[in-house]
């Protein structure tokens, strides 16, 4: 039994819905989060066999276009609402005013974190981004340099980022669109993208017949292994369901990755300097000026979490395998 699954398990009755294994354990039962808001019931199992922890059952897609449309919803009301309004024409004011100066005090503020720790390691030629939100990661790539072009199905995250002034393309990550310019990129991004795709073996197959060879793949996600989850248990925000389908260990990852076709570069936890305070925030605290003190307190401990593997995101860097070396990795135990 792997290490990170030794908190509220029992045997289930269950297959795992990506490699067929019957041999699954849940770890996590009547998950807290977004209960009231859908009226059902969640729990999370892990896989003996290729290690994934999946929700049990697995949503359908009618479930999640139902929790979609919803999220949608909110994002409609908040950006017609004064408040909203106003927000996003500060956050439109702020990234035409960088300056070094306001550049040097976010350095010093971060502590060594990085919301996107990965840019060295890209590759050249053209960035495509995948579940591109509201453009935070495209906005930022462009004011590096880069020529990126992101992906988005929400309307209301196409529209948003076009008020930033950055013009996405509305389409599904496997979308015809989606395809040919995967098959154009140099670097293709998925920040917090991955735990929400409900077939993630067709997903990662499709993307390693399209990619070209040397063209990176990148990751960030929750990371399975993460302090946090150990913690709060079945209140822990990465759990999220219906929309993380499934979530990854480090060991979880580079097994699916390397049986469809990808060989990893690069793949270790990192910190999240406010994990702490995100997770207290998530069962009922309200933190105000104290989130700054956590702030400060975990800026020293979040290397060690990091190193020991625990941190609370994953990054991994990845890239296409040569097709005749494709079933010695997938044969790996």
């Amino acid at each position: 039994m792997s290490t990170f699954a030794k908190f509220d398990m029992h045997c289930s009755g269950d297959k795992c819905s990506l490699c067929g294994s019957s041999s699954v354990i849940v770890v996590s039962e009547n998950c807290s989060e977004n209960l009231k808001l859908l009226g059902g019931y969640y729990r999370y199992s892990q896989c003996s066999s290729c290690l994934v922890i999946s929700q049990s059952p697995s949503p359908s897609l009618h479930l999640l276009e139902q929790y979609y449309g919803l999220i949608e919803g909110r994002e409609r009301r908040w950006l017609s609402s004064p408040l909203g309004e106003h927000l996003l024409q500060r956050q439109i004011s702020a990234q035409h005013r960088r300056s070094p100066l306001i550049g040097f005090f976010r350095r010093i503020f971060s502590a060594g974190e990085e919301l996107y720790p990965y840019w060295h390691q890209l590759g050249s030629g053209l960035l495509v981004d995948l579940g591109a939100g509201s453009a935070g990661f495209c906005l930022e790539a462009r004011n590096r340099g880069w020529s990126v072009i992101g992906l988005e199905q929400s309307s209301e995250s196409v529209e948003i980022a076009r008020r930033k002034g950055i013009e996405l393309i509305q389409a599904d990550l496997v979308s015809p669109e989606a395809i040919e310019l995967i098959a154009k990129a140099g670097n293709v991004v998925l920040n917090h993208v991955f735990e929400h795709v409900l077939d993630p073996v067709s997903f990662l197959q499709t993307l390693a017949s399209s990619m070209r060879p040397g063209s990176r793949f990148i990751l960030l996600m929750p990371n399975a292994n993460s302090i946090w989850r150990f913690v709060f248990g079945r209140s822990w925000y990465g759990w999220d369901p219906p929309v993380h389908v499934h979530l990854y260990s480090p060991a979880a990852l580079r097994k699916i990755l390397g049986c469809c076709g990808f060989s990893v570069l690069d793949l270790r936890s990192i910190r999240r300097n406010d994990s702490l305070s995100t997770a207290l925030n998530q069962i009922g605290f309200k933190l105000g000026p104290l989130r700054f003190l956590l702030r400060f307190l975990m800026i020293p401990v979040m290397p060690l979490f990091s190193y020991a593997g625990i941190g609370p995101e994953l990054l991994c860097v990845a890239e296409i395998v040569p097709k005749p070396n494709r079933k010695q990795v997938a044969d790996a135990p």
